[in-house]
């Protein structure tokens, strides 16, 4: 009996260290940027920056405090395979719990093998729910 536990204890241990390396990768890019999540198994993420355009208020007690008026994203993608490829970009504005504050319209962009883009694509947003937005989301998928 207590042989068999340590066959089925020594089965269960390889198959976790076989298994262990298989993960799935949601997202090409090594870079971090901040407030910026990005997932694309197709496209990397070379360059991105998150803008909070802010003012100071003050409330009753005179305490100030900065009111965000507008939020400007910008990014840049560059395709590392090795064949042109056509991704849908969606970019999300979201706020600390995830919810999606603004859905920005989709960009469609073609990619030749290497290419990093040049112009930045730029997403603003300046509505009623402004004060709310936390972070970006970018995904990317290929056509």
């Amino acid at each position: 009996m207590d042989l068999a536990k340590l066959v089925v204890g020594c089965v269960l241990v390889a198959c976790m260290i076989i298994f262990s390396g298989c993960t799935n990768q949601g997202t090409t890019t090594e870079k971090t940027f901040e407030n910026i999540v990005f997932e694309s198994d197709v496209v990397e993420l070379y360059e991105a920056f998150l803008d909070f355009e802010t003012e100071e208020m003050y409330d009753d007690f005179g305490e100030m405090y900065l009111n965000i008026r507008s939020v400007e994203l910008k990014y840049l993608l560059k395709n590392p395979g090795e064949e042109r490829v056509t991704v849908l970009v969606n970019v999300y504005l979201c706020d600390e719990n995830n919810n999606v504050i603004y859905t920005h319209s989709p960009l469609k962009v073609n990619l030749p093998s290497g290419y990093i883009e040049s112009n930045p694509n730029t997403v603003s947003y300046r509505l009623e729910n402004v004060h709310l937005v936390d972070h970006a989301k970018i995904v990317a998928y290929q056509l």
